[in-house]
């Protein structure tokens, strides 16, 4: 079931039930493949532990990559992983993060566990955590990387959305992301805003459910990315929020970070 809603000159459409569209999300675990995680390093090849496919996203545990040097710790209530990023303006490239978030930011990332075992996504984020991942015959071979800033991603490209009719669809997304890979390419639909980040609390954090795969999977088929941005729906977090210059300030960092970091194509901003 369909709804079209006009906007200036967007169509927005509201799927009573995305698993019509995305099917996958009811069962983003089917289908996992368990493999080798490798360490590979001149000749030298340590076998460390396994690592979950999970369609294209490739999770690793978080004790592995402690060990090769990710300074990993967990999120609030235990939940996620948080990584502190040192001298945000010049990682991203983007000079207002000096103003906006000072000398360092924390961003939040997602976790997956899986018996008494914590994973933390890889796909997509070595440019930030200078760990690059490679499926081959033999597993997952890990690979320390040398860190280039500021951080070299895609920039947006929107041209093609200049004054024409957009069409957008909100993505359902909870917890785990479903393989946009495998689903069949939906004629007429521009624009996908996944509800990927919301605010937790009166302080500027926020939740990240982003994924690199299901981006790259999107741009394939000829989507833009632009991620639902919401207050949680919580009205006495949103009031502190806003009374809190520096909350404002540090939300903002890390929405431009997440863009960057990720390559989104835009964001969909939705505070009520």
């Amino acid at each position: 079931m369909i709804k079209i809603k006009f906007l200036h000159r967007a169509v927005f459409l509201s799927f009573l039930f995305f698993a019509l569209i995305f099917n996958s999300i009811a069962s983003a675990d089917d289908g996992d493949r368990y493999i080798d995680v490798i360490f590979s390093e001149g000749t030298s090849k340590d076998l460390l532990g396994t690592a979950i496919v999970r369609g294209k996203d490739i999770w690793v545990p978080a004790d592995v990559l402690g060990m090769l040097g990710l300074p990993l710790t967990k999120g609030p209530n235990g939940k996620g992983f948080l990584i502190e990023v040192r001298e945000p303006a010049k990682v991203f490239g983007i000079k207002e993060l000096e103003r906006l978030a000072g000398r360092s930011i924390s961003l939040y990332f997602p976790s997956m566990d899986n018996e008494g075992i914590s994973y933390f996504n890889v796909k997509g984020l070595e440019k930030l955590t200078g760990i690059a991942a490679d499926e081959t015959n033999a597993g997952l071979e890990l690979k320390r990387i040398t860190l280039n800033t500021p951080l070299n991603i895609r920039k947006p490209d929107n041209a093609f959305l200049k004054n024409k009719r957009i069409t957008l669809a909100w993505a359902h997304i909870t917890r785990d992301n479903p393989d946009l890979g495998a689903e069949d390419r939906i004629d007429g639909l521009d624009v996908i805003s996944p509800t990927w980040f919301n605010l937790t609390d009166g302080r500027g954090n926020m939740a990240n459910r982003a994924s690199a795969a299901y981006v790259e999977a999107a741009r394939e088929k000829g989507y833009r990315i632009w991620p639902l941005v919401s207050n949680g729906f919580s009205k006495e977090n949103t009031s502190r929020f806003f009374n809190d210059t520096a909350a404002v300030n540090t939300f903002i960092a890390r929405i431009l970070c997440y863009s960057k970091l990720y390559g989104f194509d835009g964001i969909n901003i939705d505070f009520e």
